[in-house]
């Protein structure tokens, strides 16, 4: 199975370590946790998981998958096309206003935050990636 990581990380400094999507992933991880008790980055307990199961020969594969078009690899490209489609219109904006709201934030700040995210997900410039 495939678990997609919603910690964001950048190899050629263009994303900014305090702009509106990485304080969106660590806003979302830390209430996830301390309002909901919930883990949002299960990756790396997986394959123990499944070897406590019962599962023999697991192994784990660490795929890097852009987030949006910008990669000059044409499989990357369609790849980030369709991660950044899932972003945008997959219902980020559901769970995240639930999450937020829940943890006190109110529905104006939270809606403000995400068009901040939104745009930074838009901007081309801008070459993210999270792991799967």
């Amino acid at each position: 199975f495939v678990e997609f990581g919603l910690r964001w990380e950048c190899m050629d400094g263009t994303f900014n370590p305090s702009g509106n999507c990485a304080t969106w992933t660590q806003s979302f991880h830390q209430i996830a946790t301390e309002v909901l008790g919930m883990d949002f980055d299960p990756i790396p307990k997986m394959q123990g998981w499944l070897q406590d199961a019962g599962f023999e020969d697991v192994k784990l594969a660490d795929e890097i998958v852009p987030i949006g078009p910008w990669p000059r690899n044409r499989r990357l490209k369609e790849i980030g096309r369709y991660f950044l489609s899932n972003m945008l219109e997959g219902g980020v904006e559901n769970y995240t206003l639930m999450l937020f709201t829940k943890a006190g934030w109110n529905e104006t700040s939270v809606r403000a935050m995400l068009g901040g995210v939104r745009r930074e997900l838009l901007d081309p410039g801008i070459h993210a990636f999270t792991r799967a």
